[in-house]
Order: structure tokens, then C-alpha cells, then sequence
């Protein structure tokens, strides 16, 4: 959708605020920076941040652009307050999807951002799948407006998605994301957890996977790109944490 050539984007989370301040971010290392998170109010399902956040999110572009003024920040929606049932039943109204997307521009202009990043982890049934859909293609078209309305150059709109392009037995509506969204940011990690495979202990982020070639992250972009996302709208996620199993004897 957008005229971007290279992302190399790193994620700062609110809770590691004691630990790494975004003023301690070397912001000359990233074309872009994404915010997480903010959530879903489960009422009205307006974008929703916490108190503790609120300060964190509304001061980061900020704070990060005073060293780096090319820098382009991202605010993302997802984690803890915005888990997959919210986003689900958020999609599935279209007054509620209105309500999230107005709210997300709304938040996204207060805190000067200059994109969201939508994180909906994941999609889980035919329904949700085709809410997904709704709901790129009508944040596409508000983006659009409200850039036009406001004289503001257009929010870079993207989309973080499973490390394939199937989800059981779904699909992801690829066309629809290639004429909506800026990038995708492909997890291509925690493909083997304790949570997801708890009997079982695999590589969480292997590159490649030589026991089980479609759990790897080689095989997912080669999945994305046979059914015809572009490689050039793909952002391959490189974690930079890890799992551990703990080994029961009986």
C-alpha cells in the first residue's frame, strides 16, 4: 500500500519500563519503532490503555524521535488486554469495529504516532477469519479519510500474523491484506512452547526444522509467498526470548 522499502522495526513493551526507559532506547539503531501495548475495552471495545500505560504510550513517540527525528513509531494493539476472544467479538459488529477503529486513529494522533500495528493473535474459526477481513478493509478506508481530513500524512497500517499463512484449517485473506496493509510482521517464533506443546519439546524459533519442516520459519515465508504475499510486504519476527521445558521422572 505504501511506498516502504525496508523495515528493520524493534518492539518496546510498557512493562520493561523500569528495567529499559524509552529515553535509553538508541533510536538511531531503527527505522522503526512499534509501542505495546495497547488493548480493547471488553464494554464498548474502544481502544483502551491502562493507567500505567497511559503515560508510557502518550510520551513515547516523543521521547524516542528527540534523537532520531526519521524515526517512524508504531502504536501496537494486542497483548494481555486485547486477547484473541476480545478481538474476535470486536470483529464481529461492525458498530463496534467503527467504535475501535475511530478510537485507534483517535489515540494514534494523540500520542504522535505514525502508524498502528494490529495484533490480533489469532483469528480462530471461519467467522473470525472473515471478520479479519472486514476489519483491514475498513481501517484501510479510515486511514485514508482521516489523513485527507486532517491534511496528516496517512497512519502506516500493519497487521502481526501467524508464521504461516494457515491457521488449522483457515486461511488468511492474502489479496485482501496486500491491498489494505503497509507490512505484516510474521511471528516466526514460539512455534513450540511449554503452553503449546507441552509433551512434546521443540525448537521455539527454529529457521529451519529438520524433524518437522512445517514448524519452521523457513517453511511458513515460503508458504506466504506461494500463496502470493509479496516477500517485500514481509517483516520476519526475530524473538529475543526463550522457552524452557521442566522434565517430570515418573
Amino acid at each position: 500500500m505504501a511506498c516502504i522499502t525496508f523495515v528493520n522495526a524493534g518492539y518496546w513493551f510498557t512493562q520493561t519500563n523500569s528495567q529499559l526507559p524509552a529515553s535509553r532506547i538508541d533510536a538511531n539503531l531503527y527505522p522503526h519503532l512499534f509501542c505495546a501495548h495497547a488493548g480493547l475495552n471488553s464494554q464498548t471495545y474502544e481502544l483502551s490503555i491502562s493507567d500505567s500505560a497511559k503515560p508510557l504510550i502518550h510520551h513515547f513517540s516523543q521521547t524516542v524521535k528527540e534523537n532520531n527525528s526519521e524515526l517512524k513509531t508504531l502504536l501496537s494493539i494486542g497483548g494481555d488486554e486485547a486477547k484473541a476472544e476480545r478481538f474476535g467479538a470486536m470483529a464481529a459488529n461492525s458498530s463496534h469495529r467503527a467504535a475501535f477503529i475511530r478510537t485507534s486513529i483517535s489515540k494514534a494522533r494523540e500520542g504522535n504516532f505514525d502508524g498502528l500495528d494490529l495484533q490480533w493473535l489469532y483469528p480462530s474459526s471461519v467467522e473470525d477469519m472473515a471478520n479479519f477481513e472486514a476489519l483491514i478493509i475498513e481501517c484501510h478506508r479510515a486511514v485514508i479519510r482521516e489523513s485527507r481530513k486532517s491534511e496528516e500524512p496517512r497512519l502506516i497500517f500493519v497487521a502481526t500474523v501467524f508464521y504461516s499463512p494457515h491457521l488449522e484449517n483457515l486461511t488468511y485473506p492474502i489479496q485482501v491484506m496486500i491491498r489494505t496493509l503497509d507490512w505484516v510482521n510474521v511471528i516466526a517464533y514460539d512455534i513450540f512452547t511449554p503452553t503449546l506443546s507441552s509433551n512434546e519439546v521443540g525448537p521455539s524459533s527454529a529457521f529451519f526444522n529438520p524433524r518437522r519442516r512445517s514448524s519452521s520459519g523457513d517453511f511458513g515465508i515460503r508458504t506466504w509467498i506461494q500463496l502470493g504475499l509479496p516477500s517485500k510486504m514481509m517483516v520476519f519476527g526475530v524473538p529475543f526470548h526463550g522457552w524452557a521445558w521442566k522434565l517430570y521422572l515418573f
